[in-house]
């Protein structure tokens, strides 16, 4: 799934294409295993009305300012205006934020720290990520 994959693959050091085309011809066990190098944490976004699609397309605001407080925003199911802007279609996923950092609760404060700056209407998402192991 989207939200697992966007948090492995910035945490790892290795090579993962090599990875993939060994398993596709089935030589695995010929390359080394990637090296957890860093903690992630993704909080996804959703529309008010998830898991079932939205009822409305509304703008997004703040991806780039998510983006240089140092979270990654992966689209999970946005649109682009007729203005070339972002929006949120009628899908329930919307944007997927993740905090990549040396800690796990580094991680969070990032990730969360994203998710706070970016807007659209009837957003929603989990304030609970994390925190049991944090």
């Amino acid at each position: 799934g989207d939200p697992q994959t966007q948090v492995i693959l910035p945490s790892i050091d290795g090579d993962f294409t090599e990875l993939c085309m060994a398993a596709a011809q089935g030589r695995l066990s010929e390359v080394r295993s990637p090296d957890r190098k860093k903690h992630a944490l993704c909080v996804v976004l959703t529309s008010g009305e998830y898991p079932d699609s939205s009822d409305g397309d509304y703008p997004i605001s703040g991806i780039k300012a998510a983006e240089e407080s140092g979270a990654l925003v992966f689209p999970a199911g946005v649109a682009t205006t007729a203005t070339g802007h972002l929006s949120t279609g009628r899908n329930g996923r919307v944007l997927n934020v993740v905090g990549v950092a040396e800690t796990l609760k580094a991680a969070h404060t990032i990730a969360y720290g994203g998710a706070g700056l970016i807007g659209f209407k009837n957003k929603k998402y989990r304030s609970d990520i994390g925190a049991s192991v944090i």
